[in-house]
This record gives C-alpha cells, sequence and structure tokens, in this order.
C-alpha cells in the first residue's frame, strides 16, 4: 500500500480493507493463517499527493500495527521483491522446516506449504483455488493476483 487507500466497497472502506478485515477475522478464528502486509514508503512528489486518502492509508497502517500482524516498510517495487522473499524465506524456515533436512528438500516442502497456504488465501475470495506458484524466492519478477470476493 502507497499513498491511495481505495474505493469504498459494500463491507469497507477500499477493497484492501474489506480483504484485510476477512483475513483477519478468520485469522482470529481458526488460529491458522498469519497476516503479513507491506507498505510503499517510497519518496513522491508532494504536489500528487491526496491528503485525504494519505491519512486513510495512515490510519489503516496504525490499525495493522495494532492488531500485532507481520508488516514491513518498503521503497519501491525492487526492495519490495527483495523483501518479500527474505521475509517469507525467514517465516517458513523459522516455523515449518526442520534443521536437519537438506536444502533441496527445505525448498520443496516450502514450496508446497506456501502453495497451500495461498490457496488456502484465496478461497475466502472465490470459493475455488485460482492460482499455482512456483517458490517466490526464485523468481525474478513476482507475479501479481486478482482477488474477488464477498461480504
Amino acid at each position: 500500500m502507497y499513498t491511495k487507500f481505495g474505493t469504498p466497497t459494500e463491507c469497507a472502506e477500499s477493497g484492501t480493507e474489506e480483504e484485510f478485515n476477512i483475513a483477519y477475522e478468520r485469522a482470529f478464528q481458526q488460529k491458522n493463517m498469519e497476516i503479513m502486509f507491506y507498505f510503499n514508503d517510497a519518496a513522491l512528489n508532494p504536489s500528487k499527493l491526496d491528503i485525504e486518502q494519505y491519512q486513510k492509508v495512515q490510519n489503516f497502517r496504525n490499525n495493522v500495527v495494532q492488531q500485532k500482524c507481520m508488516y514491513s516498510m518498503y521503497s519501491g517495487i525492487q526492495d519490495f521483491e527483495e523483501k518479500l522473499r527474505k521475509h517469507l524465506n525467514l517465516y517458513f524456515n523459522q516455523h515449518y522446516l526442520s534443521t536437519d533436512k537438506g536444502t533441496a528438500e527445505k525448498m520443496t516442502r516450502t514450496s508446497f506449504i506456501l502453495e497451500e497456504r495461498l490457496n488456502s488465501a484465496l478461497q475466502l475470495f472465490s470459493g475455488k483455488p485460482r492460482i499455482w506458484i512456483d517458490p517466490i524466492w526464485l523468481k525474478p519478477k513476482l507475479r501479481w493476483m486478482e482477488f474477488s470476493g464477498k461480504c
């Protein structure tokens, strides 16, 4: 998220906020998922800033922090890609991988867990898995996904 909060939906002030609320409720109820949120902190031209939208972004970020969700600041696309790869590797290595497994086995297991988690999360919005993912940390470019859902 950068400087624009987005367009209101039937359930929230923006689609991003609606998706966050759905994911947070699921994480709270089922305790089997975590939320990682990234905020772009790159420099911008002040004349292009919509103060009202930016204040909504700041309020949303404060809410994410208060809910104790994992979050990070980044500065531009390249920094985002690097941080996302690093954070996903750290997270899966700390939570799912034993230290006695070889690198290939660890990467295969991490890929499986990541694919399973992403497909599970996407089912919140569409009812069916809509993507298949190679391990993100091996790809030079991230693939962006489209979500659709109802309140």
